[in-house]
């Protein structure tokens, strides 16, 4: 039986840190375009070729990265009430999409796939976003303001889907009225008990 040098693991472990260390450090500084392999190597101090042996393309790295960023930091408002919920978290959800790092998210939710362990990667962090935000519409059911026949993850993405446009088409676009928004979809959702 072929044992693993514990060296080689932890040096496998250190170049992983370092390259998505290094590659949020200059998304989160100069901007998610002008991350290159070449700018990630230099700052971790890892060979290109073990970059690439790893990750093979520059957008795998790219949406690792992001997705380490923001991992856990997904505030759900509670106020009592879902339809002021839902807003709070829009304008927190716009707040963060004006910073590099959510300009870089909503890229990388459009950017192909290189790799199936890519695509599950995204499929599972985007689950675990949308199930920690579903809280507010469980909640909603919960206390009667919402029917009970809605599902989660349809509000969700009709609630959220407008202000990632936004952050895509680059001010190319009048800026959503998030609350005007939020009262459409809430007309549709809202329980008549």
């Amino acid at each position: 039986m072929r044992r693993t040098n514990p060296l080689v693991k932890r040096r496998g472990t250190h170049v992983t840190t370092a390259v998505l260390d290094a590659a949020a450090k200059l998304i989160v500084e100069d901007g998610y375009d002008s991350v290159t392999v070449a700018r990630i190597s230099k700052l971790a101090d890892v060979h290109p070729t073990s970059i690439y042996r790893r990750w093979q393309t520059l957008n795998n790295i790219l949406a690792e990265a992001v997705y380490n960023i923001v991992e856990d930091d997904a505030p759900i408002p509670d106020t009592g009430d879902a339809r002021t919920d839902l807003i709070q978290f829009c304008q927190t959800l716009r707040d963060f999409m004006g910073t590099a790092v959510g300009q870089s998210l909503a890229r990388q939710a459009i950017e192909p796939v290189d790799s199936d362990d890519m695509a599950e990667r995204r499929r599972e962090f985007w689950q675990k976003r949308f199930t920690a935000a579903g809280t507010i519409i469980h909640r909603g059911i919960e206390n009667g303001q919402i029917r009970r026949d809605i599902d989660p993850g349809q509000v969700l993405g009709l609630v959220t889907a407008p202000l990632h446009l936004e952050v895509l088409l680059d001010e190319a676009q009048e800026p959503v009225n998030i609350e005007a928004n939020v009262d459409i979809i809430w007309r549709a959702i809202a329980s008549s008990e």
